[in-house]
């Protein structure tokens, strides 16, 4: 009987622990510590729904099925982020997931899913990568609205990885055996207005791109100290000039003050007023100083064939007005007899000095013009609304809108036709 009775007490032990909540379990922690609405807030589990949500987005994914992906995103989110051109550059993926926990904050806000996974990307064009990552993906009416995604490379992928290569240095040095890391302190955009100074000739920009004092050692092994005279009258024994950058990559070595240096492949055309020619290809590294001055260059060349028929003048590359500006111009058909441009100048907006060839143009907007040639020639200009020109003599100069109204006009470039030489 006693036994009974203590299998009775027992069995309604087990029901009490079963019924009764563990006072110590916690529905929530942590917490929200960023400034806003939710500050303060505490996180807690979220429904599993979320989870599948995602699941089902990387089975899209990995099918690189586009009409499966964008159904479980929301329409914002589609306009902001279009999967398709992602998915075409690549002949497989592979993301697979080993930690999923949806969440959302005790009130129900802020629902978002976390992600921990492993991707395997094999490209069009025969690249690979490996990558861990960690994503958070924003719900919002049971679909992905956004996310954010961090990730770490595998040592051993081909590409992408933080620092490579290697400094040897000449002569034994702290730095000898480190890695190159790309700097990243506005050296691309430097070199880019540096090329576009050079090409207009503007000797006063140019300078502005380099320390007082810059060491050139030259491709012949000559070595000159330049300052500021020597960019002012850089351009004096030249015609025209046409500096063409083919690479810009800037670079620092690992662990080092934040001086680098950007290697530059080019090639470059000057036509000398003595009729002289000069057309090579170059290696340049540019040096950048703590003021993020070129401070220095060291400069290697290489011969490139010179076309010296009767026709290469008018045959030779132009400083085209939709490189040099192409905030004023903008090319809107492009084929092989003509090249038409729209052209738009806002009151008191110039451009940069450009070269044309045989053009037709017609004024849709008029207004007062103002251009200035190589030699610092300036003519004033009043092109009325519907005006029709035409040239046919090769041109380099520049244009500025002096008037009050934005100008307008439509100009085609008759590519097969030869422009006269004056």
């Amino acid at each position: 009987m006693n036994y009974f009775k203590n299998l009775l007490v027992l069995t309604a032990l087990i029901i009490s622990s079963c019924v009764n909540t563990d006072s110590s379990m916690k529905n929530s922690a942590g917490k929200w510590v960023g400034e806003g609405d939710y500050n303060g807030k505490a996180f807690q589990l979220g429904a599993d729904k979320d989870m599948e949500l995602i699941m089902n987005l990387v089975k899209a994914y990995n099918a690189q099925d586009v009409d499966a992906y964008r159904a479980l995103n929301t329409d914002e989110f589609n306009e902001q982020d279009d999967i398709s051109d992602w998915f075409n550059d690549f002949d497989s993926l592979s993301w697979v997931p080993f930690v999923v926990v949806p969440m959302e904050l005790e009130t129900g806000e802020h629902r978002v899913v976390h992600a921990w996974s492993n991707e395997f990307r094999k490209w069009n064009n025969g690249s690979t990568q490996n990558v861990e990552l960690m994503e958070v993906f924003g719900i919002k009416d049971d679909k992905v609205d956004w996310f954010r995604q961090w990730s770490r490379h595998n040592p051993e992928n081909e590409f992408g990885l933080r620092s490579g290569g290697k400094y040897f240095g000449r002569g034994e040095s702290e730095y000898n055996g480190r890695s190159l890391v790309f700097s990243n302190r506005g050296e691309v955009e430097i070199l880019e207005k540096l090329f576009k100074d050079y090409n207009n000739m503007d000797g006063d920009s140019v300078k502005m791109a380099f320390a007082d004092t810059v060491r050139f050692l030259a491709a012949n092994g000559s070595v000159n100290n330049l300052v500021a005279a020597n960019w002012e009258k850089l351009f004096e024994s030249i015609d025209s000039v046409r500096w063409t950058p083919i690479s810009i990559v800037p670079l620092k070595i690992e662990n080092t003050d934040p001086n680098s240096g950007a290697l530059v492949t080019s090639n470059e055309v000057r036509y000398y007023k003595d009729g002289t020619v000069f057309n090579k290809d170059l290696v340049e590294l540019f040096y950048f100083n703590l003021d993020k001055k070129i401070s220095g260059v060291n400069q290697w060349e290489r011969e490139t064939e010179v076309d010296i028929s009767e026709d290469s003048e008018s045959t030779r590359s132009l400083i085209l007005p939709e490189e040099v500006s192409p905030d004023v111009y903008k090319v809107i058909l492009d084929n092989e007899d003509v090249k038409v441009l729209e052209v738009t100048f806002a009151p008191g907006q110039g451009d940069n000095m450009h070269e044309h060839g045989v053009i037709t143009y017609n004024v849709v907007k008029g207004g007062k013009l103002q251009s200035t040639l190589p030699d610092g020639t300036v003519n004033e200009m009043n092109i009325p609304e519907g005006f029709i020109g035409h040239g046919n003599t090769l041109v380099k100069h520049q244009m500025k809108n002096i008037g009050d109204d934005t100008v307008k006009v439509i100009m085609v470039e008759h590519k097969n036709l030869k422009p006269i030489e004056e």
